[in-house]
C-alpha cells in the first residue's frame, strides 16, 4: 500500500543559491502546517545558514523562492 498523503517540506539554500542538508525542514501534511511552522522558524533557519526557502510538494517547488537576508530582523508598522 502506497502512501497517498501530501508530503510537504521545505528546501533551502545557501548565499550562493546551493542547496544546502542543514538546517532540516520537518514534512507536514498541509500546507498551511507548512507555512505556519516557517512563520514560527524562519530567524533560526537564517542564522542557521539558510538565505534562502522554498516550499516543495513531494519533489516539486510550490510558490516563490524567499530570500531570509531581505527580511529586516525588526519590521514596523506605521498607521495612516
Amino acid at each position: 500500500m502506497s502512501d497517498l498523503a501530501p508530503h510537504w517540506s521545505w528546501r533551502f539554500a545557501d548565499a550562493a543559491g546551493r542547496e544546502i542538508d542543514r538546517p532540516t525542514s520537518p514534512t507536514f501534511v498541509g500546507r498551511f502546517d507548512a507555512e505556519e511552522w516557517f512563520g514560527l522558524h524562519w530567524r533560526a533557519l537564517r542564522d542557521q545558514g539558510a538565505a534562502a526557502a522554498v516550499l516543495r510538494l513531494a519533489d516539486a517547488t510550490v510558490g516563490p523562492s524567499y530570500d531570509l537576508r531581505a527580511v529586516p530582523e525588526e519590521m514596523t508598522f506605521t498607521e495612516g
